[in-house]
């Protein structure tokens, strides 16, 4: 569990400062690489998937790619398939041409 409330009173605290957006935002963005990495750490997983809306944003998901391979550990990641809702409808549409293969009559 991670808890943001420092970082969002920090990103507030800037802000009100007149701190320059693009230093904010590369502080939120290393901000939270630095937790996927710590969370990787935790979980002990050697193998972490980047997935969800959020890896949309091509600079978080290429740092964190880039930080957790620093830390040895195997990140994947989309590449061919959106990792938000274009992923999930390719997933849906496998499924049903999987459930019309199989005479499933019902995706209940």
């Amino acid at each position: 569990m991670l808890d943001w409330q420092p970082a969002l009173e920090a990103l507030i605290a800037d802000r009100r400062a007149g701190v320059n957006v693009a230093s904010i935002s590369e502080a939120i963005h290393r901000g939270l690489v630095a937790a996927i990495v710590e969370v990787a750490r935790r979980v002990g997983e050697r193998r972490v998937v980047l997935t969800g809306g959020c890896f949309q944003n091509t600079h978080l998901a290429e740092a964190a790619v880039a930080a957790l391979d620093d830390a040895g550990f195997e990140p994947i990641w989309h590449r061919a398939i959106p990792p938000n809702d274009g992923g999930i409808a390719l997933g849906q549409a496998v499924w049903a041409s999987w459930m019309e293969q199989y005479g499933a009559k019902s995706c209940v």
